[in-house]
């Protein structure tokens, strides 16, 4: 039975959160969804959560891969057994105003478009404390273009970025395009599906509405990211420079080369950083002494990271780094994985 929405839940091991999540999309006001979850390869009490939902609900429906590989290989394989007219995605932490789903299917049918997104409440995944929404600038409907979504995705930025949207996606324009998340990408996988949509003439609204509520985990806002992983995603932007749509249009080109240059900035700071995470001292001195004119920007980074300490400690050895370490963890500056022992 075709229904208006598929709600796509990508899982793995998400059982302290997860229940919030799927009951948060039961109680929307309009009722013709479906409920795709993919356990994605989870050792904790996840299945049996959501088994528990289907029990009691015919619209949730349970899918379990034999191994994790990532959250764009399970939302794949949810879209390819779902049978909604769109698409939308709910992290498992997150959660849905109760009349999201109403509220953005009229707003889709009124403006005839290709993908819908709305604003953002973000709020502490522990306490649900709201602590503002994602883009307080963004006070009416807007059409973006594929060189604004380049530019509100610039490395460096705030987490106010348009690849964290959580769209409604047209089915049948995915279908027609041939367009699924990468699966080799292990972060940016949405932000690299919504910038293949627009480049295929995708009309993508953003709605001010904040009616899809992103959870943040303090300490742990960001995930850590191998340079293999950012090197990856780093050459699949660079690969539309080829697409016809861009090369004829030069403000999209100059924000894609733009953002490339940053990027390029970008991995080479997290070359350093990745042996000062593994407390490799000499490796990220060596590194740095081959890129002297990465030392301003490098410098920079760490400075607003509160780990400038730690990079002068590089120049003085372990002892000093030690010293300094435990100082700055004693006024907070200092996560506890760049511990020095």
């Amino acid at each position: 039975m075709t229904r208006s929405v598929s709600i796509v839940v990508a899982a793995w091991n998400a059982a302290p959160h997860i229940a919030n999540a799927l009951q948060s999309a039961l109680d929307q006001t309009e009722g013709d969804f479906e409920l795709l979850v993919v356990d994605d390869g989870s050792s904790d009490g996840t299945s049996g959560i959501v088994e528990a939902f289907a029990a009691r609900d015919d619209r949730v429906r349970l899918l379990r891969m034999a191994r994790n590989g990532g959250p764009a290989r399970a939302r794949n394989a949810a879209i390819e057994m779902s049978e909604g007219e769109w698409i939308t995605i709910l992290d498992a932490d997150d959660r849905y105003h109760p009349r999201r789903l109403e509220i953005m299917l009229q707003a889709a049918r009124t403006h005839d478009v290709d993908f819908i997104a709305d604003n953002q409440v973000l709020a502490e995944v522990t306490t649900g404390r709201s602590l503002g929404v994602m883009f307080p600038d963004l006070r009416q409907p807007r059409l973006i273009t594929p060189s604004e979504f380049i530019r509100r995705n610039m490395p460096g930025q705030t987490k106010r970025k348009y690849g964290l949207l959580k769209p409604f996606m047209r089915r049948s324009f995915l279908d027609r395009h041939g367009l699924r998340y990468d699966e080799d990408a292990r972060f940016a996988s949405d932000f690299l599906l919504y910038f293949a949509g627009l480049i295929k003439g995708c009309r993508f609204l953003v709605m001010p509405d904040p009616l899809y509520w992103y959870s943040l985990t303090p300490g742990a806002i960001t995930r850590t990211r191998t340079v293999a992983q950012m090197r990856y995603v780093a050459d699949r932007v660079s690969t539309f420079l080829d697409a016809p749509e861009v090369r004829q249009d030069p403000e999209l080109r100059k924000a894609i080369e733009r953002r490339s240059r940053v990027v390029e900035k970008d991995i080479a700071f997290n070359t350093l950083i990745e042996p000062l995470r593994r407390r490799r001292f000499g490796d990220a001195l060596g590194r740095l002494v081959r890129r002297p004119g990465m030392l301003p920007y490098v410098a920079g980074r760490l400075l607003k990271s509160g780990m400038f300490r730690l990079f002068q400690a590089l120049c003085f050895g372990r002892s000093a780094a030690k010293r300094w370490t435990q100082a700055a963890r004693r006024r907070g500056a200092l996560n506890s994985r760049y511990r020095v022992s």
